[in-house]
């Protein structure tokens, strides 16, 4: 099989950022992905296609709050349903849980987008770099210029201010980087 820009709703498919991710994970073959702010599942399914074409055992972990986040919500139900119409069960699992209440565990992969901000990113730092042995591969949604400049950032530390150390590894709306 190959790799198919999903017909699923988010803000990485009009430029199909789901590309960078398959070939992040095609590269990269880890054995743990974890990502936090799921949504409607394009990002996991980008991965998972790219689990799959591996012929992997491996599986993303995926974390979200579903209905209770009170802006642009998804119903876990209803991407687990898009999930296995894709046949991606076997590589992705959805789990309910706030990043802020999350207990860190080892991964090869994290791609990371809950709204990202600069303050958001420094706790993900923080939380990652508590653990001496961390050696995973954290991606995350922003980064660009053009992504600080959405109007609910305004309200925020913008990411290219924020003193993390990344690099942007897909300049396309709303962009994709590389914590360092």
């Amino acid at each position: 099989m190959a790799y198919k820009n999903p017909d699923i709703n988010s803000s990485y498919r009009q430029n199909d950022l789901g590309r960078t991710l398959y070939n992040t994970v095609l590269t990269m073959n880890p054995d743990v992905i974890i990502e936090f702010g799921t949504l409607h599942g394009y990002s996991a399914v980008c991965m998972a296609q790219a689990l799959r074409d591996l012929d992997s055992d491996a599986m993303v972990y995926c974390y979200d709050i579903w209905e209770i986040y009170p802006y642009n919500k998804a119903s876990k139900s209803q991407t687990q349903k898009t999930i296995n119409n894709l046949g991606l069960t076997n590589y992705i699992c959805l789990l309910e849980n706030d990043f802020y209440n999350w207990k860190f565990e080892q991964f090869d992969l994290l791609h990371f987008d809950i709204s990202n901000h600069g303050s958001k990113l420094k706790d993900l730092q923080k939380i990652i770099r508590k653990d001496n042995s961390f050696s995973g591969t954290v991606l995350f949604e922003g980064g660009s210029k053009e992504r600080d400049k959405v109007e609910w950032m305004k309200d925020y530390d913008a990411i290219n201010k924020s003193n993390i150390n990344y690099i942007t590894i897909n300049e396309d709306f709303p962009s994709l980087s590389l914590m360092l």
